[in-house]
């Protein structure tokens, strides 16, 4: 076997890829696990295939694949529009960065679905001596806010207050476009519908 040449030895021709040199030792040296003598023979052809492909490739008598040579260009070409994706995130102060959320599909159905119910409920069942208040609608919304915040996050605290900013300004939003565009036979009604929207919007697009 010490006679052979490297590629007699590994069993492949002198014009092999690197992917079937790489092959033929794997499988030599797999079926020649029984003897570590012949183990280290195949070893050394390896070794001394790929110093002669080095040399032979410095030269310039082996040409560099394409996928090889311009391996490094393309890398170094690619990263030319991540960048601007880098700095638009980074544009936001890190407050808003922590404060603003990406939401799943299931942070904008799921709080959707709960308001829209008590939306429905307030506008066909508005408020009356023996019907439901409008206050127990607001404090269900409250407390549905409440809970698919704290989901997010796990903080109940920032959840009660990012649910109390959604409430609050909400029912200011609708106070305010109330008094301009004037009220309807259920002004209250109406201003609680604008602050469930507006409390949706909190729930899904903050953290």
């Amino acid at each position: 076997m010490s006679n052979k040449s490297p590629y007699q030895i590994l069993g492949i021709r002198e014009d092999a890829s690197f992917e079937e040199i790489q092959a033929a030792k794997a499988a030599l040296l797999k079926s020649l696990a029984h003897s570590q003598e012949e183990q280290e023979q195949v070893e050394q052809a390896y070794d001394m295939i790929l110093m002669q492909r080095l040399r032979l490739r410095q030269e310039g008598k082996i040409p560099v694949p394409d996928r090889i040579r311009y391996a490094e260009r393309a890398f170094e070409a690619e990263p030319e529009h991540p960048p601007s994706l880098v700095r638009s995130r980074i544009s936001l102060p890190l407050w808003a960065q922590n404060l603003l959320d990406t939401p799943s599909t299931q942070d904008l159905v799921w709080p959707g679905v709960i308001l829209l119910f008590l939306m429905l409920w307030a506008a066909f069942y508005p408020a009356s001596e023996t019907g439901p208040s409008l206050q127990l609608q607001l404090a269900l919304a409250f407390m549905a806010s409440i809970y698919f915040l704290f989901r997010k996050e796990r903080r109940l605290f920032r959840s009660i207050l990012l649910a109390l900013l959604g409430m609050v300004g909400g029912w200011i939003v609708a106070s305010a476009l109330l008094a301009v565009v004037g009220g309807p036979q259920y002004p209250e009604v109406l201003q609680l519908l604008i602050t469930f929207v507006v409390m949706w919007a909190v729930t899904a697009f903050l953290r």
